[in-house]
């Protein structure tokens, strides 16, 4: 994008809160005459000035009379005004909460009006502008190579009748966010449907342009179905893709089958945590020749371990890996027969289940997707509805942030260590990560 050098050099200078009082002090004195002068601040309705002001300077002794603005025009419109609503939609922040802190402040400001206007005509064509050569940028980038893509939807409201869904494509070496694509509820048959949607339509686009080597997706039956049936049979770009399920999307979905169980039967709820972290231990260990019987089989093999057998019938896993266990537990293990034990095998034998553990990735995952969704949720909150355009501006300035720190260094100590935080995820719930 081009700028104009005066503008942009007058952008980048600092801005001071200046108070009325304190300003017409320097018109106090003519500059022509040096007498005592007369000065007002101009502040006629609908004015348009908004956050700028005009004072205008009368002297009675020598006529001198002088007209100063406090911010430089563009094209009629004060430049401190356009600034304001383009430091609002870049921050992330919402005009209303912006307006009542200033009117708090008690400093002179616009309309709400006047920041939709200038968001419409200025501010979101510059951020879509941006972010489509941004975009054209990292995919020349990528033509070299194979990619492995992440994908995964987010909407825009926490009900399940979203208004918007967008899905998100990010290129799993460079964890940057290659595409973007939006979907109205009312394009597909419901807000459910807008997933596979925004997929198609985000793989046609990319697809023209990249070759795909892998792509990893949470458990949706229907994208799974199309990159089986036709994706990988009618576009030669995907034909040796390989299509995994990512572990966390999968995990969490078990574990949330295993609370379920354990409302009926409390005893579950104490082997939760471990059943989810043997699914993690099965995706990372299994080696890659056989992977898929290698994983049945050591996903297999935890029904008999919750019942303290360590040994199985199974070829590729005939025993545990674990060392000698402790009996000093804080859980029972299972009696086979019981209502607890029957319903959680029929869960961790069940096809549906095996089959997604056998499609686990070995490799990529889709945290930085995850990081992504939680970014975007500063950038346009869940709880407040945007327009069609507003809703993908946002989106785009936080795929643009996440771009830009996508690969940036650790934080580190005074000491030169790294640096670490320690988060309380909800999906955890309460523990630590």
């Amino acid at each position: 994008m081009k700028h104009h050098p005066l503008h942009l050099q007058t952008i980048l200078r600092r801005k001071k809160i200046v108070f009325e009082s304190n300003l017409l002090q320097l018109f106090d004195t003519c500059p022509h005459c040096a007498h005592p002068s007369q000065s007002h601040i101009v502040d006629k309705p609908n004015s348009g000035f908004g956050t700028m002001v005009r004072v205008e300077q009368r002297c009675m002794d020598c006529e001198f009379t002088r007209k100063l603005d406090s911010q430089p025009m563009l094209k009629q419109m004060p430049l401190g005004n356009l600034m304001l609503s383009a430091s609002i939609l870049f921050s992330g922040s919402q005009i209303s909460q912006v307006l009542r802190m200033l009117h708090i402040f008690n400093v002179a400001t616009y309309s709400r009006q006047t920041f939709q206007r200038h968001q419409n005509d200025y501010v979101i064509p510059t951020i879509i502008n941006g972010w489509k050569e941004k975009q054209a940028d990292l995919i020349a980038e990528l033509k070299e190579n194979q990619i492995h893509l992440a994908g995964d939807r987010r909407n825009n409201s926490p009900c399940h009748s979203a208004k918007y869904g967008t899905y998100t494509f990010i290129e799993q070496t460079s964890k940057k966010v290659v595409d973007l694509q939006q979907v109205q509820s009312s394009e597909a048959c419901s807000s459910n449907a807008c997933e596979l949607f925004g997929f198609k339509r985000g793989v046609s686009f990319l697809t023209e342009q990249l070759t795909c080597r892998g792509l990893v997706t949470d458990r949706h039956r229907s994208i799974a179905a199309f990159i089986r049936d036709d994706l990988k049979v009618n576009n030669p770009m995907c034909a040796e893709m390989d299509h995994f399920n990512d572990v966390w999307h999968t995990a969490k979905g078990l574990g949330k089958k295993t609370i379920k169980i354990g409302t009926k039967q409390p005893e579950v709820n104490l082997w939760k945590k471990s059943i989810v972290n043997h699914m993690y231990f099965v995706a990372a260990t299994a080696p890659k020749e056989n992977r898929r019987d290698h994983l049945k089989d050591r996903w297999l093999s935890l029904d008999n371990h919750l019942r303290d057998i360590h040994e199985n019938d199974l070829d590729l896993n005939p025993m545990c890996d674990h060392g000698h266990l402790l009996y000093d537990r804080n859980k029972e293990w299972f009696v086979r027969g019981t209502v607890g034990s029957a319903m959680l095998t029929d869960l961790l034998t069940s096809n549906a289940v095996v089959k997604d553990v056998q499609n686990l990735t070995p490799r990529f995952q889709t945290s930085s997707l995850e990081a992504f969704h939680s970014l975007g949720v500063r950038f346009a909150p869940k709880h407040i509805h945007f327009g069609w355009l507003g809703q993908l501006a946002r989106t785009y300035l936080a795929a643009m942030h996440h771009n830009e720190n996508a690969n940036r260094m650790q934080a580190i100590t005074r000491n030169g260590l790294p640096q670490y935080r320690v988060s309380f995820p909800k999906y955890k719930s309460g523990h630590q990560n």
